[in-house]
């Protein structure tokens, strides 16, 4: 028992689970204090359209990975080889969604920034379904770093434009596990056709996830301006901040849900450290704020009213380990879909009314609607 519980131990057992954490902590650090950084430098209504044209890149992206991610980490691992198959598809799906946003936008950086993204996506999950945990996170640093040394460059030297350029350009970094896989796995379309059902569900939950995470940014740019986009933006990099907390501890409880362990007092832990967080907020923000950020006139507002949205996120976050460990996933996917569809009308009512603040309330309130979702389907002894 005690060979067991020794630290040295401890760390072959869980490695895997530590390089994971430790690069995702590094990695979202590094992205929230460049976009921060960035939000110094930039005027508002520049930094709302960035961000505006990563909406629709990122939902062109997610079109074209087609499910691909979540079938590639589900069959991989049981030696079905259909990476290059899956690819393949892909590859050609990335091409149509780079080639009708060009016609579109006319706009290069965008179609660069989505085959990144696609070819990011691929890499990640090759990686994961492949347990080269030490290879995730020499990627991941590597991709962020050089996004920042990029994109800084780029920046100074183009303008957004090249910002964007630099983002885009440092996804490829992935490309050699692609070509390497095309190098050692040759192309089955009868291998994938039994597993087409669940791409095909994988795909679904895939979109909805996207649309909820960038639906309020195609809808705030037209209705409200890229200025006021702008602050919303940087509001919710701050709130990002502090979500990292139950994102990481996710990753921990999921597996332990899953083998009967709850670890209780590590959750509520967690929900307490998300209450303090708001507190610290709503007390630290006025002061700290305005200091850095002059050229952001509404943010203060939007990042007050955005961290009542940490504790249901929190909770929210808790609830989907215990669904997804009890195979209960059609929950998580129904709960993504109501907070994708109450955030929505809440921007169309309230953002008419409030403007961006209400907006920021639309934001807290989808948060608490997927919480009573939740809440409610916990109750359920199915």
């Amino acid at each position: 028992m005690k060979k067991n519980l020794n630290p040295k131990n401890i760390f072959q057992r869980f490695k895997g689970l530590f390089s994971i954490g430790i690069a995702d902590i590094i990695g979202a650090g590094i992205s929230s204090l460049f976009w921060i950084y960035m939000a110094t430098i930039m005027e508002a209504e520049s930094y709302g359209e960035v961000f505006y044209f990563f909406a629709i890149g990122n939902i062109a992206a997610s079109f074209a990975l087609l499910g691909s991610k979540n079938t590639i980490m589900v069959f991989v691992p049981k030696n079905i080889k259909l990476e290059s198959t899956i690819f393949l598809f892909v590859i050609i799906a990335s091409i149509i969604a780079t080639f009708i946003i060009f016609l579109i936008f006319s706009n290069y950086e965008i179609s660069l920034y989505i085959l990144g993204s696609v070819i990011f996506g691929l890499g990640i999950s090759e990686i994961l379904a492949k347990k080269l945990y030490s290879q995730y996170f020499v990627f991941l640093i590597l991709q962020k770093l050089l996004m920042v040394s990029l994109s800084i460059g780029f920046y100074y030297s183009f303008g957004t434009s090249g910002l964007i350029f630099g983002i885009g350009l440092s996804f490829f970094v992935y490309l050699f596990i692609i070509i390497n896989e095309f190098k050692t796995t040759k192309i089955d379309l009868p291998l994938l056709k039994p597993r087409l059902g669940f791409m095909t569900n994988s795909y679904g939950q895939n979109l909805v996830a996207t649309f909820s995470n960038q639906t309020d940014k195609l809808m705030i740019a037209p209705l409200l301006g890229f200025t006021l986009l702008g602050n919303y933006q940087l509001g919710l990099q701050f709130i990002a901040v502090f979500q990292l907390l139950p994102l990481i501890v996710l990753k921990f409880t999921l597996p332990h849900d899953a083998s009967g362990n709850p670890n209780r007092n590590l959750k509520i832990i967690t929900i307490l450290s998300s209450i303090l967080f708001t507190f610290l907020i709503l007390f630290i923000s006025p002061i700290i704020i305005p200091i850095f950020f002059e050229k952001f006139d509404y943010v203060v507002n939007i990042i007050q009213i955005l961290s009542f949205s940490l504790i249901p996120m929190t909770i929210n976050t808790i609830f989907a380990s215990k669904f997804l460990a009890a195979e209960k996933s059609k929950f998580v996917s129904i709960g993504m879909i109501i907070l994708l569809s109450t955030n929505i009308i809440g921007i169309l009512i309230l953002g008419n009314i409030f403007g961006i603040i209400g907006v920021a309330i639309s934001y807290v309130l989808a948060t608490i609607s997927q919480t009573i979702f939740y809440f409610t389907m916990s109750l359920k002894k199915t």
